[in-house]
């Protein structure tokens, strides 16, 4: 969608057909930005969006659809790129927030009602590229709830979120998958004895 609003469009058409020519089927992309500043922000304020970055995202997906690929789109990032978690933070308090403050994305009710209120106009967004609805479109293979999740605040809020959040975009589209945009880590070592290093299940990045 970045790339595609940047007006790159031969780079993403070239890009598409390169990765159609190795074989691959399936491809992982951005479905959201808050990015501040970024003229290719879809969502420039809580529930305010640019129409002319949303139809970027469409031509991105009809482009991949045109060549068989199907695509895996987040929803949002914990890191900071296109916006993110800290970007929704941040809308709340009107000021810089920090990383700990984090936390407060997946327990906050206004926040979690910010997110829900853009994964709803996505999903029930008609792609004027396709004429078909985001939660009916074929060529969306998954829908992943945010890229490389985790909570400074503990494990227990990010699941209890990531069920919440699950369900209410399986209310709106029982079409598509929904994946949790984990990386695998966990916080039980003693789960894995032997391990050579027990890092990714210490418990510290707050996810398992």
């Amino acid at each position: 969608q970045p790339e595609m609003a940047y007006g790159n469009v031969a780079g993403v058409e070239e890009t598409l057909d390169k990765m159609a020519a190795l074989g691959l089927s399936v491809v992982r992309g951005i479905g959201f930005n808050d990015g501040a500043g970024d003229p290719a922000a879809i969502q420039t304020a809580p529930g305010v969006f640019n129409e002319a970055a949303f139809v970027a995202l469409d031509r991105a997906v009809a482009a991949a659809k045109a060549r068989d690929i199907r695509l895996i789109l987040y929803l949002t990032n914990y890191w900071t790129a296109y916006g993110g978690v800290l970007r929704y933070v941040a809308w709340l308090t009107n000021g810089v927030p920090s990383e700990s403050d984090k936390a407060r994305f997946f327990t906050d009710e206004t926040l979690k009602g910010w997110y829900k209120n853009y994964v709803a106009a996505l999903l029930e967004r008609t792609n004027t590229a396709t004429g078909i609805k985001y939660k009916d479109e074929p060529a969306v293979l998954a829908w992943e709830l945010g890229n490389e999740l985790r909570n400074p605040g503990g494990r227990d809020a990010l699941l209890a979120w990531s069920a919440e959040m699950a369900a209410f975009i399986k209310q709106i589209d029982g079409n598509h998958l929904v994946a949790d945009g984990g990386e695998g880590f966990d916080d039980e070592p003693d789960l894995y004895e032997g391990i050579s290093n027990d890092s990714p299940v210490s418990g510290g990045a707050g996810c398992s």
